[in-house]
């Protein structure tokens, strides 16, 4: 076997393979490449390390007849301090390893904190544990971080290996320095098949101690012992996997407590019940309910029916209604399973809570239905979903007809009175901060003030309890958005420059009242342009970020409104005033003429059949020096844009 290639693969002649992490990298001493091979490998020492990492009894057998010893260390990269013995158990070589344990060597010698059994149980290879357990090595020894082999083994993905040591006798439930079982190195690791393999070991080992055994610590459950605390973890992960096979060893010992609490980060609290549920295993949840455990115990303000909604496990959720949990129980913050399924995106266990009857009009505590948490996560098929399951709100004796839409906190419905149709704008101030339920509240007090031909009008509305109810003007043509879309998804035509001029003029002489007054909007946009039927005119509406302003002194810096349509000096957190809301007119009066949403904050130009005159009042409005736009009063007096639009009602 001395006539390996030059890249050592970790598995030469002396091999057992063993399923373990490959070795490193290593040039062979034989190697008749000068250009891949390290001059220093004409050196016995490294032709030793070399022989041993690669399993070359030839070279080896050669080296030890001149009389080298074994016993010296490497310092290579990776494997400092590591000698012959080391190497080759860390390789897989069983034949190397008998040699070298034939010459007399210290085969409990350390280097890096590990003995040889360690070595090989991080290689994975069972012929080695069974040259060195015949030649007397402790299998059960510990490394300098308080582990064993089965330790290594298991935390390297070594599975032969690790049914090999439990069967020579290591415990598996020993915890090495930082507490951890080789059962949950294991499980860290995601070697699922180790995992599952020392949980019933360890069950089982147990079970031998305690069955048909008059020894106090496995038949008195009420004493502090070590069989009854390893029973408990061993419970707690059973529910937590779904072994079935293991919870039912567990109860044969009759130690077992199904009401124990977990410890371990993130499930403090929680009982099997709560961790079988949460964890979606339906046939766990019936086997602990069969014992006759608390069925609606909290546990971090939670029962059962809401760990099985955390996790979306619609199985679940049957099997405790037919052991009778209540599915509409709430959690210490008020939610129900809805709410829960509802926020963590879990739209089949939405659908079947609804289906059982379980409110989706009820409220947490915070004033959020499940529909509106599902909303502000993005969930859009369960937001969807609610939606249409949601009773439409009633106010006085208007007849609401039917969902509109919604914003960040608000809901809109089309409601009439007197076969008159009218538009209900309900904001919940209990989901605001007090800064957001004061503009919410501004908007209120606005309205109130604000009457104009091109301004939704306001037609009432008051607070009640967390509610903040407005009645508006029904624009029947809906908005400019949706307008632009329309002709975007048909492939044009274009806005006609004397359409855009006119609704320009409109917006402006709404603008201008605002401005007067000494109100900002603030979020100008397609969006909150409303048409009325026919799209004869246009209206400006939605004033929920308006701002009263008191002269330039006072001139307002919050950066608030839509970031395609936001002013440069607001976008910068700079002093602005009416003419931001200008800059945002003109991104509208672009989009109308281009069908592109935004500004090219290169240049600005309109093709197409508009004119100079159009394409100059739009450059103007778009003019990054604030002082160089012109006003609202200033367009509605542009004699240009005035002979275009023709006259005016």
């Amino acid at each position: 076997s001395g006539s390996g290639s030059c890249s050592g693969s970790g598995s030469g002649s002396g091999s057992d393979g063993g399923g373990g992490r490959s070795r490193p990298n290593i040039i062979h001493p034989n190697c008749t490449n000068v250009g891949e091979r390290d001059p220093v490998t004409h050196y016995p020492d490294h032709q030793l390390m070399e022989a041993a990492s690669e399993g070359d009894l030839q070279t080896l057998r050669h080296l030890v007849n001149t009389g080298i010893s074994l016993e010296i260390a490497s310092q290579r990269a990776g494997e400092e301090e590591l000698r012959v013995l080391h190497l080759a158990s860390w390789g897989g070589h069983a034949e190397l390893v008998k040699i070298i344990l034939d010459h007399q060597v210290d085969r409990e010698a350390v280097a890096q904190g590990r003995r040889a059994v360690h070595w090989a149980a991080v290689g994975g290879h069972v012929q080695v544990l069974q040259v060195l357990k015949e030649r007397g090595c402790q299998l059960a020894a510990l490394t300098a971080d308080g582990s064993t082999s089965l330790h290594l083994a298991a935390d390297y993905g070594n599975l032969d290996a690790v049914k090999w040591l439990v069967e020579q006798g290591l415990n598996p439930g020993m915890r090495d320095s930082r507490g951890y079982t080789a059962k949950e190195l294991a499980r860290a690791g995601g070697h699922n098949d180790i995992r599952r393999y020392l949980m019933t070991a360890h069950v089982q080992r147990i079970n031998q101690r305690c069955v048909g055994s008059e020894n106090t610590d496995c038949t008195s459950a009420s004493s502090a012992n070590l069989p009854f605390l390893q029973t408990s973890t061993q419970v707690l992960e059973a529910a937590t996997e779904g072994d079935l096979t293991s919870l039912t060893a567990l109860l044969v010992t009759g130690v077992v407590d199904l009401e124990v609490v977990s410890n371990r980060a993130g499930e403090e609290g929680l009982r099997p019940l709560h961790l079988a549920a949460w964890g979606g295993h339906a046939d766990m949840v019936r086997q602990i309910l069969q014992q006759g455990v608390d069925l609606e115990a909290t546990a971090q303000g939670r029962r059962a029916v809401h760990w099985a909604a955390v996790g979306g496990h619609v199985q679940v959720l049957q099997v405790l209604k037919e052991r009778g949990c209540q599915l509409a129980a709430l959690t210490a913050d008020g939610s129900t399973a809805l709410h829960l399924a509802a926020d963590y995106g879990n739209l089949y266990a939405v659908k079947w809570l609804v289906e059982q009857g379980v409110n989706p009009d009820a409220k947490d505590s915070t004033g959020y239905t499940a529909q509106e948490l599902a909303r502000h996560a993005n969930y859009n098929g369960i937001t969807s979903f609610l939606r249409a399951k949601e009773s439409l709100i009633q106010y006085e004796d208007f007849t609401t007809i039917k969902w509109l839409g919604e914003g960040s906190f608000a809901k809109v419905y089309l409601i009439s009175k007197h076969n008159k149709l009218q538009v209900l704008k309900v904001i919940n101030l209990g989901q605001l901060a007090g800064s957001l339920r004061f503009v919410a509240e501004q908007e209120l007090q606005l309205l109130k003030t604000i009457h104009h031909p091109n301004i939704v009008t306001y037609l009432g509305g008051e607070v009640r309890g967390n509610d903040l109810f407005i009645v508006l003007e029904y624009c029947a043509g809906g908005d400019l958005a949706k307008l632009i879309y329309q002709r975007v998804q048909q492939g044009g035509p274009r806005f006609s420059e004397k359409r855009i001029v006119s609704w320009a003029l409109s917006i402006a002489s709404a603008l201008n009242l605002l401005h007067t007054k000494g109100i900002l909007h603030r979020d100008l946009k397609p969006h909150n342009i409303f048409l009325t039927l026919g799209n004869k005119s246009v209206k400006l509406g939605d004033f929920g970020l308006a701002r009263v302003t008191e002269g330039d002194i006072n001139m307002p810096r919050t950066i608030v409104g839509s970031p395609a349509y936001m002013s440069p000096e607001v976008a910068n957190g700079l002093p602005y005033d009416g003419k931001a809301d200008m800059w945002s007119l003109g991104c509208c009066l672009y989009e109308l003429a281009t069908l592109q949403r935004g500004y090219p904050y290169e240049q600005v130009h309109v093709e197409g059949e508009y004119s100079k005159g159009f394409n100059e009042a739009v450059i103007s409005m778009l003019s990054r020096d604030p002082t160089k736009r012109p006003s609202a009063a200033d367009l509605l007096i542009n004699p240009f844009l005035r002979a275009v639009a023709g006259p005016r009602s």
